[in-house]
């Protein structure tokens, strides 16, 4: 859809978003083709890239909860079909999910700051990025419009990474997420009132 503008992977040779200094080819491209993510910064900047260059899948198959799920469907030798329909709605939803936060924002200026093995199958890595909000979108059009500032947020995160196996590739569990500034929904929030107080003060 539309929706996305011009936010698609960019060309092979052309510097990668994450900041890594490569060219995307030979960066994060890998990785967003199905090439399994050898270590968890890897596939921490593959799925910052995600986020910038609108590749939702990308970032559904590589939660580790989707990794358990499969792992778990492939131990049932007649999966039945009514599950499988019901997990390809589930997976549809999600989707699109993913679809209307990449579509709020624009990410820029990936930093990673620290990192923390805690063993072989789990590793922490913090880092910050800036996202700026692109408005509240329904089916690609902007809502709201006319009481939303753009507006910038310098968002910080602790992401563990796990995987299921020794030696086996990487995926994201879950994230610790912090804010310096205010989210766009609380933006829109307090323009409304500021609105509405103002329209009082006019009609009395």
């Amino acid at each position: 859809d539309g929706s996305g503008g011009s936010r698609r992977p960019p060309p092979l040779e052309q510097s990668c978003a994450c900041g890594s200094g490569e060219v995307y080819g030979s960066c994060c491209q890998p990785l967003h083709m199905g090439g399994p993510a050898k270590t968890p910064e890897q596939l921490l900047r593959a799925r910052f890239t995600a986020y910038t260059y609108r590749l939702p899948d990308f970032l559904g198959r590589t939660l580790l909860a989707k990794a358990q799920q499969l792992a778990e469907e492939s131990d049932i030798e007649a999966f039945d079909k009514g599950v499988r329909n019901k997990r390809n709605a589930a997976d549809a939803e999600e989707r699109e999910e993913i679809l209307r936060y990449i579509d709020s924002y624009d990410f820029s200026n990936l930093v990673v700051r620290n990192q923390e093995p805690i063993n072989d199958m789990m590793h922490k890595i913090s880092f910050g990025c800036t996202i700026r909000s692109r408005g509240l979108r329904v089916d690609g059009r902007p809502i709201e419009s006319e009481i939303l500032d753009e507006q910038t947020l310098h968002f910080r995160e602790v992401s563990t990474f796990r995987r299921l196996q020794p030696d086996g590739p990487w995926f994201y569990d879950v994230g610790e997420v912090s804010y310096a500034g205010k989210t766009m929904e609380e933006n829109i929030q307090e323009k409304r009132a500021e609105r509405e107080q103002q329209e009082q003060v006019e009609a009395s």
